[in-house]
């Protein structure tokens, strides 16, 4: 009788695919909307309206990809501190900060902003 071979083989998706899903994931977590989304990564809002209906993906190693690995560094760190209730981390990101000088949803709407407001909030991560 041949051996069978019970393994189970799981391919593991391509980065762009990873991050072009988990920054739309997070996107919603944290209230985002699409235009929101483009303007941050810097791509058109068309771009963030077919990369949630799944025909696009962000290309590796381009800057809008660069760019949300921090908004996903952001999200990740925000949960550490907040914890995973989409709810806490919306009011978090719609809430004025003193700390920072306004909505850190409004902050990071360009590099500079996005890198501060990540600074800040994996500052208080670390403190957990």
């Amino acid at each position: 009788m041949p051996e069978q071979n019970n393994d189970i083989i799981t391919a593991t998706p391509p980065a762009s695919e990873l991050v072009t899903n988990a920054i739309m994931r997070a996107s919603q977590d944290m209230g985002l909307k699409g235009t929101q989304i483009a303007r941050i990564v810097g791509i058109s809002p068309a771009t963030t309206t077919r990369m949630r209906a799944g025909s696009y993906q962000l290309a590796e190693g381009s800057k809008p990809y660069e760019i949300s690995t921090l908004l996903l560094r952001l999200y990740l760190a925000l949960k550490k501190v907040v914890g995973e209730d989409p709810n806490a981390l919306r009011g978090w990101m719609h809430t004025s900060n003193a700390d920072l000088g306004g909505k850190p949803c409004e902050k990071i709407q360009n590099v500079q902003g996005l890198v501060g407001v990540l600074g800040y909030i994996e500052m208080r991560a670390a403190r957990i």
